[in-house]
């Protein structure tokens, strides 16, 4: 396991048993609060460290164990390594190419982020997860590319 990953996992882990030690103390500090929204009492408002910090805050073990392999960046680099793929859904059972999946499932995280839906859900970490991941996709691709010259 590359040292950045093991650092990631050992980080998230530590940051969620901080979290389960704090209570609701981490969350209104490092949480992303919109601007103009009601946030908890004590909490700071928006902030731009919040940017980064609260992709590393999560809400259950179960939470915390389904989203470390970074799964919004591996669904986007799926579909973009795969765009023509066939995935079917479990409900409803509709087959699609993997780039039409993941495009749908970005834009309903984005919808329900803007729209505040599904309170409770970071939808723009999502978001964020599948923007690294594309980030880092190009960048291996350039990588790649450079090292054929």
């Amino acid at each position: 396991m590359p040292a950045a990953t093991r650092a990631l996992l050992l980080l998230n882990v530590g940051l969620f048993a901080a979290q389960l030690l704090t209570g609701p103390l981490l969350v209104r500090w490092f949480a992303l609060w919109p601007p103009a929204s009601p946030n908890f009492p004590g909490a700071p408002g928006f902030e731009l460290w919040q940017v980064v910090t609260y992709g590393f805050l999560h809400g259950s073990l179960t939470h915390l164990f389904f989203n470390m392999g970074g799964v919004f960046g591996l669904l986007l680099a799926f579909g973009m390594a795969f765009p023509r793929r066939r995935i079917m859904l479990l409900f409803p059972p509709i087959p699609m190419p993997a780039w039409l999946f993941v495009t749908l499932y970005g834009a309903l995280e984005l919808y329900l982020g803007v729209t505040g839906s599904g309170q409770g859900v970071a939808h723009f970490a999502h978001l964020g997860g599948m923007a690294a991941g594309y980030a880092l996709l190009v960048y291996w691709r350039s990588q790649a590319r450079s090292n054929l010259r």
